[in-house]
């Protein structure tokens, strides 16, 4: 995939966009929500994280400076049949995770770790999901009317339960769990809205030059995501110092999520697969040690490529830097061409993990299709070769 950052202010979205990631919307002005709207109308794909209390806001400067780390997209979710709750955040005292605080381990029921029982099966998105971290999550709820298929994809188990979002402000940790009452709901913290849209808006708002569709021509898909923390590194990847450099190893399944989100509601079903495997148990032995030697190589190659590019990524973050802390300052060409290079390497290097993704996906399924012709070829060559004998001994005389 091509990243690009695309500010919250836009009030426009570049018609070459495909995908957007939208990431803890705050008092989005009416045009901004128009773009986005007017974005889904003309077939683009869309996956959002909201969040009741977002720790990892705190550590930003000017963080929650209207002292709220929560965000909220109101009109947006009441036109998909959805409410989003911000000012409780759901907890689950069976899937709680354990925190050190104070020199002392405790369970922290509002940091969830959800698996298997609390994912959907049915849906390819969620199938191979065995570790998903949330942290002081908000949950959504469905309205009495839904113009859309709403689907779950994780929910909290039985064992969870509501507290104020506001707690957090003064409680610690170790406080707020004592505060969770179980009272046997399901909340949903993710959720898949399918159908063919229709724009929230009957004309565009003032000040908006933007062309107006009042519907979508195609289906499309939306996944909903209730944690912004979710995505934070202390949830998704484990920092290995290694040779003098940072090596990034994925913890849990966050970012397996959000890469099969972003595969799923673009079509490309198929490249959940290799990620799914990785949980599948095989009841032929020989397909189960070449599917680890399969993941192995991929993640040991992965994982190299990996590492160029946090190390070109940094290159390009420090040559930006000097150019965003130095306004006045003339790029000289040669600036200009390292910078170029920088991104073309970095182009490069996403390349080739996409392409060892698909190689190693390629040699596996190869692996899987002999099989699936030996075996059903086995049957009916077994039966011709007792027919022949049979009619062989048949035509032998007495």
């Amino acid at each position: 995939y091509q990243i690009v950052n695309l500010p919250i202010e836009a009030e426009s979205i570049p018609e070459n966009l495909q995908t957007i990631v939208l990431i803890h919307p705050k008092q989005m002005s009416d045009r901004v929500s128009y773009a986005l709207d007017q974005f889904l109308m003309r077939g683009g794909k869309l996956i959002v994280y909201l969040d009741a209390f977002c720790r990892y806001e705190i550590n930003y400067p000017n963080a929650g400076q209207n002292r709220s780390f929560s965000s909220q997209m109101p009109k947006f979710l009441e036109n998909l049949g959805l409410a989003f709750h911000n000012e409780t955040i759901v907890g689950d005292a069976s899937r709680s995770t354990r925190v050190a605080m104070a020199q002392m381990n405790y369970d922290y029921p509002f940091q969830m770790q959800l698996g298997a029982d609390e994912t959907n099966p049915n849906l390819s998105i969620a199938k191979s999901l065995q570790k998903v971290n949330f942290l002081e999550a908000g949950w959504f709820e469905l309205k009495a009317e839904q113009p859309y298929q709403i689907t779950p994809i994780i929910t909290t188990g039985e064992n969870s339960g509501l507290v104020k979002t506001d707690l957090t402000e003064y409680m610690t940790p170790q406080q707020m769990a004592e505060q969770l009452k179980p009272d046997g709901g399901h909340r949903l913290v993710s959720v898949l809205v399918k159908g063919k849209w229709k724009s929230a808006y009957p004309t565009p708002p003032d000040g908006s030059f933007l062309s107006h569709k009042d519907k979508a021509e195609g289906e499309g898909s939306i996944v909903l995501v209730s944690d912004v923390d979710f995505l934070s590194d202390s949830f998704t990847v484990d920092k290995i110092q290694s040779l003098g450099q940072m090596v990034y190893k994925p913890k849990g399944d966050n970012i397996s999520f959000l890469m099969n989100s972003l595969e799923f509601i673009n079509g490309h079903q198929d490249l959940i697969a290799i990620r799914s495997r990785i949980h599948v148990d095989r009841s032929l032995q020989r397909v189960i040690n070449i599917q680890k030697r399969s993941v192995e190589q991929f993640q040991g190659q992965d994982s190299a490529l990996t590492a160029r590019l946090a190390d070109i990524q940094e290159k390009l973050s420090q040559w930006e830097g000097q150019q965003n802390n130095e306004p006045g300052q003339v790029v000289s060409r040669d600036q200009q061409i390292m910078i170029q290079d920088l991104r073309e390497a970095e182009a490069k290097v996403r390349r080739e993990r996409r392409l060892v993704k698909d190689a190693t996906e390629a040699q596996f399924d190869h692996l899987k299709n002999n099989i699936y012709w030996m075996h059903l070829g086995f049957a009916p060559l077994s039966i011709l070769i007792g027919l022949l004998w049979v009619y062989r001994q048949k035509r032998r005389p007495a």
